[in-house]
């Protein structure tokens, strides 16, 4: 799979046929105890997490939305991004 393909849409060429994508409104679920994990993983990769927050009040596990923003080369950036779900629970 092309990374056009992955992306869902056409890269913005940049100086020296460097391709870069970025993600804009992004955001994961996590679990309180995942926040801390997934927001070091994603500024390892300089990814910026924009919103950390919560739309229930009573729920559990509590859960957060976190939303995340990153502008970078186009192998680079889903590398960084799949970081973060390796840090979340899996059951």
């Amino acid at each position: 799979m092309s990374v056009d393909d992955m992306f869902g849409r056409k890269p913005a060429a940049v100086a020296s046929d460097v391709h870069r994508y970025g993600f804009r409104g992004t955001d994961l679920q996590v679990t309180l105890d995942e926040v801390n994990p997934v927001i070091k993983t994603l500024r390892e990769n300089s990814i910026e997490v924009t919103a950390l927050h919560s739309h229930m009040r009573d729920e559990q596990p509590r859960l957060f939305f976190m939303h995340f923003r990153a502008n970078d080369d186009a192998v680079k950036l889903p590398k960084g991004i799949r970081g973060a779900p390796d840090k979340v629970a899996k059951k």
